[in-house]
């Protein structure tokens, strides 16, 4: 099965009354009745003389819906690599340096909680209180006016 989404679709949106699966190859849409398998002429049920692979249409219908799922999913991840990407270009070189030195602080003060068995949580409060006594107001300023130019709602809160 190599369909496209709107391939998929227009399976679904085909299918007559009843129909339960479609035939692998020929897309002729098959249901069972009476112990019986019947496959749709285009006006209407044949009795099937010989043994066909099919697909469930209930399960075409998952995939339709998953792959829904997934394309949304990856156009809120681009949506928020660019937004990401607009914050950055918005801050200055020193500022960008401050966010890099910032997040190597992070990243070293979990490193040495995991080493010294601290749990997640002390971990952590122990990364943020290193974020605080190294963080200037002016640093938070700068951070708080690049987010409001890529969000004029935002109030900077990261």
């Amino acid at each position: 099965m190599s369909e496209t989404l709107e391939e998929l679709k227009a399976i679904i949106a085909g299918k007559p009354e009843g129909a339960k699966s479609i035939s692998e190859h020929a897309n002729a849409y098959v249901k069972r009745h009476d112990g019986n398998f019947y496959w749709w002429d285009g006006s209407g049920w044949q009795k099937l003389h010989c043994h066909i692979g099919t697909r469930s249409l209930s399960d075409i219908e998952r995939i339709i819906e998953l792959m829904e799922i997934n394309s949304e999913t990856q156009r809120q991840r681009a949506s928020s690599s660019e937004a990401y990407g607009k914050f950055i270009d918005n801050m200055g070189r020193d500022h960008k340096l401050d966010l890099m030195l910032s997040n190597s602080i992070v990243n070293q003060c979990i490193k040495l909680g995991h080493v010294s068995g601290m749990s997640e949580v002390e971990t952590l409060k122990f990364a943020i209180s290193a974020m605080i006594k190294l963080s200037d107001d002016d640093l938070k300023n700068k951070i708080d006016l690049a987010m409001r130019r890529v969000n004029p709602y935002s109030k900077g809160d990261l």
